[in-house]
């Protein structure tokens, strides 16, 4: 089971309400924020679901959460991500590179999406 979630780019208020109910969701990880290179770095390990903003809010070394999740993607112990979009040609794009299948904030509230991160948090 993984050990947190970091928010990666979002901004203050999605980083709020995506906080709220990730907390929730999973009270018993660590659900923190990144809006920096640097904090990604600092933050992210292997025990970690990464939940990636399509358009990056923050100083990251790339604008596009998708350009991202494929630079992180190449490592050998890279952390377990997820796009948050609402566009299916993203989260497709996404995959492609690495993520699991992700959701759009709009979706937050469902079934399928709870189903989705619950699979993501309980992999090995």
């Amino acid at each position: 089971m993984l050990q947190q979630i970091l928010l990666v780019g979002h901004c203050v208020p999605d980083n709020f309400m995506l906080k709220s109910k990730m907390s929730q969701l999973f009270p018993d990880l660590t659900v923190d924020t990144c809006n920096s290179q640097a904090d990604l770095e600092a933050k992210s390990n292997a025990r970690t679901l990464l939940l990636v903003n399509r358009i990056l809010d923050g100083m990251f070394d790339t604008e596009g959460g998708i350009e991202l999740i494929g630079k992180l993607a190449q490592s050998s112990d890279a952390p377990q991500m997820m796009l948050i979009s609402n566009f299916a040609e993203s989260q497709e794009q996404a995959v492609n590179v690495g993520a699991l299948m992700g959701f759009g904030k709009s979706e937050m509230g469902s079934q399928d999406t709870e189903d989705k991160l619950r699979k993501a948090v309980e992999r090995d």
